[in-house]
């Protein structure tokens, strides 16, 4: 999923009339399939982490608030662009938590991921509440991801 294809995908979750939470709310944060379903602990985590970052992008501030601190808790790559997204959040209680979430993934070994997020990243700067985040991936790529860069900016993908 390109960046721009993620940020159509957040405006519509985020434009529907009702909240996932019609779903039950303890079934959306368990994020798992049941025990029947006989499903190993890697099958599982897949699941929930992608069952948070929809949740990181519902009405409900509650819902988006467990859907962050679950996808802050992760490794997975897969979560970095659902956190980069909830930087602009109006809830503290998500904003700050994907701050410190995406502030921790700021190194070297986190660059070619933050490259191919370049264009989401981009469109972060026009986002008031954003922070500082943005200018901190643009210093990190500048110090220690020129490499990364070039490989990008060679890459076929668009």
């Amino acid at each position: 999923m390109t960046p721009h294809e993620l940020i159509r995908l957040e405006s519509g979750c985020r434009s529907r009339r009702y909240s996932l939470g019609a779903l039950g709310r303890d079934a959306l944060l368990a994020g798992a399939p049941t025990p029947d379903d006989a499903t190993d602990d890697a099958t599982e985590d897949r699941y929930g982490t992608a069952v948070a970052a929809l949740m990181s992008f519902d009405r409900s501030g509650y819902l988006r608030e467990a859907g962050v601190a679950r996808l802050a808790g992760t490794d997975d790559p897969f979560a970095v662009p659902f956190l980069l997204l909830r930087l602009n959040d109006p809830v503290e209680q998500v904003r700050v938590p994907s701050q410190d979430a995406v502030a921790a993934r700021l190194a070297p070994e986190h660059v070619g991921l933050l490259v191919e997020l370049l264009p989401l990243i981009d469109g972060l700067r026009r986002r008031r509440r954003a922070g500082r985040v943005p200018a901190a991936v643009e210093e990190l790529l500048h110090h220690g991801g020129m490499e990364a860069l070039w490989n990008g900016a060679r890459s076929d993908d668009p």
